[in-house]
């Protein structure tokens, strides 16, 4: 058995270094789900404007003005 001491080391960097990135991309899973599941909840929960079916516009009736002050 060779118990050369970088060899060794080399050998539990590469382990915990294994872990540490399969730990990360189930952190950033995990974030990306409970994000999408808050947003999906918001969307549900939140009231809808009366006049969120009217017909958008947009900025077509804008104009600019430079005459105008607040």
């Amino acid at each position: 058995m060779n118990l050369d001491p970088f060899l060794v080391l080399d050998g539990l960097l590469v382990y915990f270094a294994h872990i540490a990135v399969n730990f990360a991309f189930v952190m950033l899973c995990l974030c990306a789900l409970v994000i999408c599941a808050l947003t999906y909840w918001t969307r549900r929960v939140r009231p809808t404007h009366p006049d969120d079916e009217a017909e958008d516009v947009g900025l077509s009736g804008f104009r600019w003005d430079e005459d105008d002050e607040p």
